[in-house]
């Protein structure tokens, strides 16, 4: 009986093949099976980039909203502001 691997993650395992499915016996056709098998196994390289391009998307929408919400607040303030001014005025006159 033949036996192939199967990979789920890092955990390696052994699983029977059937006698009709036969491994090649050259020894390239073996070298691409191994880099096939180290490629599929190997860790995703992408993950820490695509982690920093998700932080660095959320840090520009938080930036983007604080810049739409700073022209806000410096109105609310002005308008603050200007009440209590009249409002001592008034006490004042």
């Amino acid at each position: 009986m033949i036996w192939k691997v199967v990979s789920c993650r890092c955990n390696f395992a052994f699983s029977p093949i059937s006698n009709s499915a036969r491994l090649p016996n050259g020894s390239k056709q073996l070298l691409e099976i191994a880099k096939a098998v180290r490629t599929l196994t190997a860790p995703n390289r992408d993950d820490p980039l695509r982690q920093r391009r998700a932080e660095i998307a959320a840090i520009r929408q938080d930036l983007e909203t604080l810049a739409r919400e700073i022209p806000k607040a410096f109105k609310e303030t002005s308008a603050l502001v200007k009440a209590e001014l009249r409002a001592a005025l008034a006490k004042k006159i």
